[in-house]
């Protein structure tokens, strides 16, 4: 059950492991490292794809029973693609931003700094769409952002919490990742390209 974030990582490990033993998932559920706790630090879900070679239904309901049974809102997607690539837009939409700005997700829904993860969403809408992935209207996006926002308003984003330990971001995986596949499909991204290059002077 792959929860990381980024592109590319379920190609990956279906190719190591098999396409039967790896559940495509997403998480919307914020958490934070103090000290050596994890902090719960906004109310999600979690949503699993079943690929079509992969785990038997019967399986996947005792993965989804699992994790009702934590109170961890799991929900099941018919495509592992766009499930992967939703998540995707969100994090490369808050996860620099936050973390160049130095704030909580909350903090983001500022008119200004909500407009920029808006600019940066639209750059990877267009290749998305190139990658023939179906995803949500864009008003649809906005909303979604929006509630993602509000629910998890007092966590510190990932980006930010490596930035703060002096450890390496995930920039790679995701605004990198994605202006890879804008040029392979020659779509300008310069937004994310900017974003790129802020964050990995952030680096160690």
């Amino acid at each position: 059950m792959a929860l990381s974030n980024g592109l590319g990582h379920i190609t990956t490990l279906r190719r190591v492991n098999g396409p039967g033993r790896v559940l495509a998932s997403i998480t919307t559920h914020g958490a934070y490292l103090e000290g050596e706790s994890t902090v719960w630090a906004g109310f999600g879900a979690v949503g699993i794809a079943l690929p079509p070679m992969g785990p038997s239904p019967l399986k996947l309901l005792g993965v989804v029973d699992a994790l009702r049974d934590a109170g961890l809102a799991p929900w099941v997607h018919e495509d592992a693609s766009t499930l992967v690539w939703q998540k995707v837009l969100l994090n490369i939409a808050i996860n620099p931003i936050a973390a160049l700005a130095g704030l909580k997700n909350g903090e983001l829904l500022q008119p200004d700094l909500f407009n920029a993860c808006m600019m940066v969403y639209r750059e990877a809408a267009q290749v998305a769409a190139m990658e023939r992935v179906l995803l949500p209207s864009e008003e649809d996006f906005e909303a979604h952002l929006r509630e993602v926002l509000e629910l998890t308003k007092g966590n510190t984003c990932s980006m930010l919490q490596d930035i703060k330990a002096g450890r390496g971001t995930e920039i790679e995986a995701l605004n990198q990742a994605l202006v890879v596949l804008a040029e392979e499909h020659g779509i300008a991204v310069p937004i994310n390209q900017t974003l790129v290059s802020l964050i990995r002077a952030c680096h160690p």
